[in-house]
């Protein structure tokens, strides 16, 4: 039973390692990959026709002067090699003159015959605006030999506006209330008490002394009890 489980166990992996052993040479066979242009592989044909960038510049308008070492222009692309390996390539494009940008691949090569696409980019200059006509990304023409792509730079110039200082407004000084003199109140007269004939006062006879009779009447009346109950106490000892 062991050796019949054995058996079938290695027919299983033989037959897995046989298709797939097969399978994999065919793919291998037919899915060689051939090296992208820029790549080198020995043995192995690149078919990578190049071209050119040609930018000519042109200025208008009146600005605060053109760079005086050129126009400065970079080139990258997002799907291809630049020549030499590098991740952009920076030109500088003479006032009214061209700059050619050469060695640009024409597609990603290899199987793949996608258009290589490249992008322009105008470092800014104070008081100039750059555009390219026409507008990116570029694709050069396909060719088995050498191509050429025309771009045109325009910068126009103008004066940056001078902005017109603000007139600070001037605090306006509060009027300072002015003090006017308040008339003094006269004294009023002191309420005068009439005499009983030798200059003395009347006496009080308001609600006030009544009040103070019955207080001292209820103070007597409690002591008198107190004294009571005192002297019960002490007769019955």
């Amino acid at each position: 039973m062991k050796q019949r489980f054995g058996g079938l166990l290695c027919l299983l992996l033989g037959s897995v390692l046989l298709t797939g052993g097969v399978l994999g040479a065919g793919d291998a066979g037919a899915g060689s990959v051939m090296p992208q242009c820029g790549e080198l592989q020995v043995g192995l044909p690149q078919p990578c026709p190049t071209g050119s960038i040609v930018i000519t510049e042109n200025t208008t308008g009146t600005g605060l002067g053109v760079p005086s070492g050129g126009w400065t222009v970079t080139l990258t692309s997002s799907n291809c090699r630049l020549p030499g390996n590098v991740s952009k390539i920076t030109v500088q494009v003479p006032d009214e003159g061209p700059a050619t940008m050469s060695g640009l691949f024409q597609n990603v090569g290899g199987f793949d015959t996608t258009a290589c696409l490249y992008l322009l980019a105008e470092t800014p200059v104070p008081s100039y605006t750059g555009t390219f006509k026409p507008v990116g990304p570029y694709s050069l023409p396909q060719s088995n030999q050498s191509s050429r792509l025309p771009v045109a730079l325009h910068n126009v110039g103008f004066i940056p506006a001078t902005p017109t200082p603000t007139a600070t407004p001037t605090a306006t000084p509060a009027a300072t209330p002015r003090a006017t003199a308040s008339a003094t109140p006269s004294p009023a007269p002191s309420p005068t008490t009439a005499g009983n004939g030798s200059g003395g006062t009347l006496p009080f006879t308001g609600s006030g002394h009544l009040l103070a009779q019955v207080v001292i009447g209820l103070g007597l009346l409690l002591l008198g009890v107190f004294l009571l109950l005192t002297g019960r106490r002490t007769r019955r000892v």
